[in-house]
């Protein structure tokens, strides 16, 4: 463009006025007015295309994932944070408040362009694929108004591309009129997309009418609780919701695999809308990648340095996909999870990486929690060794998508509706409880081993190994711990057995072998063995417990010391007596047919109570809680009460470790009725002379 100008002014000084300005009258060849764009089926493509691009952006997605998350009884910010939402203590001049603000009116004024200009794409494009677009552009304009009411209350709604300066100046809309305007505009898009369907589309990555329908019920929802109170839109989210519940009906399926289809590219037919990301090779294309797994993962900074330390991209190869990992779990939501929820081991990892570089293998072990230990853990929703190797090996993005709206939140929207305007009826109890029941184990699982440890029993030396035996059931899997020194879950040198893999089908309890399990004559021990040799009459009733110190074959003559190290003459090799030993009990959960359904007879706050938690544990990392609790208006008193988790004073679970992580409690300490709604940027005070700040700022 700057070529053409250049070349126009020296054609201008060339003629008369007069005739230059009968050129500048022409309308450029090589330049198409928004008048005239959509006048192809490919541009219109091109224009719609741009319109999702900003959900995708760092703005709108990288950003809210720690935002929506991090700040609530789900998750913290891993380093703290001054000036941020994540901390409650965001100011107008915050660069991540400015962008989401700014990201959502760009793509506004894209979609008043595209939509007041559309129609002039008549004989070019049939009306079915003018309804369409149309219909997307209204649902997108009315989506990213929800994506600013929702963060800073009432906003200034622009319909019209603007003309001049002036147009700019404009006051705010109230919070109510703003969702009123977004419940305009996707009703019309629902109306438009009549003939755009999932099973149309062959994908998920574009609204389709269902799609429309279910963020209808969760906008209805928003609009109907705090602030706003409009409460005569429950009957309208309860009527969406039941559209796609009946149009759409799904049977919900594996949990995880939800998430490792997301991770993998494959399409889940529980998922009605996503974000999709894609990574094809060059290092150039990174930005087409996404931000799942990294912000919000099991952090991961090892690096390769062996041959496969570049990969065919010219990318550092990470052994198990590179993780930031920002936000860590809070301890209730891990808590918060019943025995055979099988959501929590997949939700609230189970493990950690390590944090040393890794060179002898690009895929090192992780390293299992005990299962005592309910703080330090990372979200496990989104995990990058699940990519594929293109999409693992990049640093800072994946190709993992986003489900903005699963079929489970449908059935838990409509739960919650149906329960305001007709109270707790068969109807939503049967909603939630398909929710519950494909979260539940339908099969015998290991759910927990429980170590009595004698007062004597000591396992100063080692960790043990153990092994299951028996119970019948397959891929169940556990591990040994042993208390330090300043360890909070466990006594010093006492042991503590985890459940890593619960299985399935056990039909009765395993026992588990303590290492070696009990002392045999004839035996080669290693050093670090532990042996049992059975008595009764200790008061545990199982036996003494002696770790072998030196190796060698027992000799028939089996260890009776009770205090300090065998006789190697006398027992070959050499069993330093550890104390008595450990009662050990594995115990399972034992499903029934009512077991994942909830308890009958709930009155209408009972039961919404039990939704609240039921999305609590369904929908954790999926940028829906902070805006959950803020519309039941319980946001600030839930975020105070997380101090008291934090310095112990919850008595499920210890506090955090010496009670020190300022990270961990500045949510809880900095949270106020204002501080949850976020400011007006610096940049739009400054600029729109009519718009006033919001309060506290």
């Amino acid at each position: 463009m700057k070529r053409y100008i250049i070349i126009l002014i020296s054609l201008c000084n060339l003629m008369l006025l007069g005739s230059c300005k009968k050129y500048l009258d022409q309308q450029p060849q090589d330049y198409l007015s928004p008048e005239q764009f959509y006048s192809e089926k490919w541009q219109v493509d091109y224009a719609l295309t741009a319109m999702y691009s900003n959900l995708r952006s760092a703005a709108l997605c990288e950003n809210l994932i720690v935002f929506a998350n991090a700040p609530t009884d789900e998750s913290y910010r891993r380093d703290p944070q001054a000036n941020s939402p994540t901390s409650f203590t965001s100011i107008p001049g915050n660069g991540q408040v400015s962008s989401h603000w700014t990201a959502c009116y760009q793509s506004i004024n894209q979609i008043n362009i595209f939509l007041k200009n559309i129609d002039n794409a008549g004989g070019k494009l049939t009306p079915d694929e003018i309804n369409a677009a149309k219909g997307e552009a209204l649902f997108l304009r009315g989506y990213y108004y929800f994506m600013l009411v929702q963060w800073f209350g009432g906003v200034p709604v622009r319909l019209t591309p603007p003309q001049t300066v002036e147009d700019g100046q404009i006051e705010k809309s109230t919070a109510k009129q703003v969702y009123d305007q977004i419940i305009t505009d996707m009703t019309e898009a629902e109306g438009l997309l009549q003939k755009q369907t999932r099973a149309g589309l062959g994908h998920t990555e574009r609204v389709s009418r269902e799609a429309v329908q279910g963020i209808l019920a969760r906008v209805c929802l928003h609009a109907a609780g705090f602030p706003v109170n409009d409460v005569e839109r429950y009957k309208e989210a309860r009527a969406w919701a039941l559209k796609v519940m009946t149009d759409y009906p799904v049977a919900l399926g594996d949990f995880s695999k939800i998430f490792i289809d997301e991770a993998q590219n494959i399409y889940n037919q529980e998922v009605i809308w996503e974000l999709g990301f894609i990574y094809t090779g060059a290092a150039a294309n990174q930005s087409m990648g996404g931000p799942l797994g990294n912000f919000n993962g099991v952090k991961m900074s090892s690096e390769i340095g062996q041959a496969v330390a570049v990969g065919s991209d010219g990318v550092n190869a990470i052994d198990t996909g590179f993780a930031l990992g920002n936000i860590m779990v809070h301890a209730r939501l891990y808590q918060s999870y019943k025995p055979g929820d099988l959501r929590r081991n997949r939700t609230v990892a189970n493990y950690s990486w390590p944090t040393v570089s890794v060179s002898a293998s690009p895929v090192p072990a992780r390293t299992y929690f005990n299962d005592k230990v309910v703080w330090g853990r990372y979200p496990g929703k989104w995990r990058r060794q699940e990519e594929g190797s293109i999409s693992r090996r990049q640093r800072g993005n994946s190709d993992s998508n986003f489900p903005v709206l699963r079929y489970s939140d449908v059935l838990l929207m409509f739960a919650e509706a149906e329960n305001y305007v007709n109270g707790p009826t068969l109807a939503a109890y049967n909603a939630v409880n398909q929710v519950r029941k494909r979260a539940y184990s339908t099969t015998p699982i290991l759910e927990s081993v429980t170590v009595e440890n004698g007062t004597t029993t000591t396992f100063a030396g080692a960790v043990p190994a153990v092994r299951l035996v028996g119970g019948g059931g397959t891929g169940g899997g556990i591990l040994a711990f042993v208390g330090g020194t300043s360890d909070p879950y466990n006594p010093p040198n006492k042991l503590q057995i985890a459940v890593f893999a619960q299985g399935n089908n056990y039909i009765a309890n395993p026992t588990v072998t303590l290492s070696r399990g009990n002392w045999a004559a004839g035996t080669a021990y290693a050093l670090n063995d532990y042996v049992t040799i059975p008595d009764l009459s200790t008061p545990l009733g199982i036996g003494r417990l002696y770790r072998v110190t030196t190796a060698g074959t027992s000799t028939a003559t089996a260890p009776a010391n009770t205090s300090g190290a065998s006789v190697a003459a006398q027992t070959g090799a050499v069993f330093t007596y550890a104390g008595e030993a450990p009662r050990i009990t594995v115990n399972r959960y034992i499903p029934s047919a009512t077991a994942a359904e909830l308890p009958s007879g709930l009155g209408p706050q009972q039961f919404l109570a039990a939704i609240q938690n039921e999305r609590y544990l369904e929908l954790a990392f999926e940028c829906v809680r902070y805006q959950d609790l803020k519309r039941w208006g319980i946001i600030v008193p839930t975020m105070r009460s997380m101090l008291n988790d934090v310095l112990g004073s919850n008595s499920s679970f210890p506090g955090i470790y010496a009670n020190s992580d300022v990270a961990a409690r500045q949510p809880a300490d900095n949270v106020t009725e204002q501080s949850v709604i976020w400011p007006i940027p610096t940049s739009e005070i400054t600029l729109n002379k009519k718009i006033i700040q919001n309060p506290g700022y």
